[in-house]
């Protein structure tokens, strides 16, 4: 998992002393790695890193707070693209059809692996 920066709006801050105790709750606070606070433009960056978490989250916690970083991260990312083949083939009655796809571009996928097919078979290209 990749650490990502957010911007808050901080209200209530008129000097570097307010900037300072802001920042220093906010390095206090589990998860965040860094933290830039402006008291002037009443803004504070955080950079939040997940690996951060996992000595105080018990072992079921910490499956559960990754798989909604990943999801999380995953939705702000570019879509995966792929070129997809399928073919039907037919005899008398009976049908039999296969699909298969190479990637192009892995976009969200890089992060978060998607499900397998149906039966949760990947089969090599």
């Amino acid at each position: 998992m990749s650490a990502t920066t957010k911007r808050l709006i901080i209200g209530g801050m008129t000097c570097p002393h307010c900037q300072a105790r802001v920042q220093q709750a906010l390095l206090g606070v589990p998860g965040v790695a860094r933290a830039q606070v402006s008291y002037d433009r009443g803004t504070a960056d955080v950079t939040l890193d997940p690996e951060m978490l996992k000595e105080s989250l018990t072992p079921e916690q910490y499956k559960l707070y990754r798989l909604i970083w990943q999801r999380f991260v995953a939705s702000q990312m570019a879509p995966a693209v792929s070129d997809t083949v399928s073919v039907a083939i037919k005899n008398g009655k009976y049908e039999l059809k296969a699909s298969g796809s190479t990637p192009k571009f892995d976009g969200w996928k890089k992060i978060y692996p998607a499900s397998s097919g149906e039966n949760g078979m990947n089969i090599p290209a």
